[in-house]
């Protein structure tokens, strides 16, 4: 359901038990008296994993009113973008969702543990902040090591050296020779 918390159980695989807020309980009831008078359901939460996770969890409380139920994305708030929306009904995708329930058990998991802990060490204002936006940060600053990466053909030269048979040892010259 929309508003829900969500508690991950470190004993059981990093499950997520989600818990209906009880101040949303009433919605929930509205929501499902309104279907009850209709002969299929469509939900139009946003076009993007937060939305599909939505559209999901209101799916999986409504399920019991046994009537068809689809997912709709308004990419507009116009006339048409709704008649579009409406003509294309789809099936909730699972994929997003559970995209966004892993960003979530990892928020909970990483960025609620760690902020108790950068804020004791650094004041107040520090957090860790949400999971997706360090991991970004970390996906973009390789790619721009990769993006910054010049292949440079070099030689490394190393050499065992033996002196009146008795003594050997390897030589080796560290800093790259490059060819040119």
């Amino acid at each position: 359901f929309p508003s829900h918390d969500t508690v991950v159980w470190f004993d059981n695989n990093f499950k997520p038990r989600y818990v209906l807020m009880d101040d949303k309980m009433d919605l929930l009831d509205q929501i499902l008296e309104a279907c009850e008078k209709h002969d299929q359901i469509l939900l139009a939460s946003d076009p993007d994993r937060e939305g599909e996770a939505i559209a999901w969890h209101i799916a999986q409380r409504i399920g019991d009113c046994r009537k068809p139920i689809k997912r709709v994305e308004f990419k507009e708030i116009t006339k048409k973008g709704i008649q579009n929306g409406i003509k294309n009904p789809r099936d909730i995708n699972i994929s997003l969702f559970h995209s966004q329930e892993a960003r979530r058990i990892l928020d909970r998991i990483v960025g609620f543990m760690a902020s108790p802990f950068l804020m004791n060490f650094f004041g107040p204002k520090l957090s860790a902040g949400r999971v997706q936006s360090v991991a970004t940060k970390m996906i973009v600053d390789r790619e721009q090591e990769i993006n910054d990466f010049t292949p440079e053909e070099y030689w490394v030269l190393k050499s065992n050296l033996t002196a009146d048979d008795k003594i050997s040892f390897w030589a080796k010259y560290d800093p790259k020779v490059l060819v040119s």
